[in-house]
């Protein structure tokens, strides 16, 4: 948990600027800090620089699948080089995806599928936190 605002601190990478947005407004009305980034090479050097700041992330929210880009399995194993101190959610459109059914193999804690609520993120995170 981010020492100076009390809250947790929350990562969300995907390549939509509408899941951007909505996740972190979601986020910022449960309570949460959030950050975002387009892909997964933007998503790592976020966790990075925050890390190495002494404000690392409590959680990150990973999308599966980034089109031309680094998508979830390969940002949460670069994540995991820098610290493993950290909760992951994959998130996808693409419920059927073997990763999706099958997250905690790939190393991630949860799994939220898109376009999810706010009930839906609320409890995903609270089981998460232990809230």
């Amino acid at each position: 948990m981010s020492s100076e605002t009390g809250l947790y601190k929350i990562l969300i990478m995907d390549d939509q600027e509408l899941i951007l947005e909505s996740s972190s407004e979601l986020l910022t009305i449960l309570g949460y800090e959030a950050e975002t980034a387009k892909n997964g090479e933007g998503a790592v050097e976020l966790f990075e620089k925050a890390y190495h700041e002494g404000e690392p992330f409590d959680l990150v929210i990973l999308d599966l699948t980034v089109p031309g880009g680094m998508g979830g399995v390969k940002t949460l194993a670069a994540m995991k080089k820098i610290s493993s101190d950290f909760k992951a959610i994959v998130s996808s459109g693409y419920s059927n995806d073997p990763i999706m059914s099958d997250f905690k193999n790939y190393g991630f804690d949860g799994v939220l599928i898109k376009p999810f609520k706010l009930e839906v993120l609320q409890e995903t995170l609270d089981k998460l936190f232990g809230d």
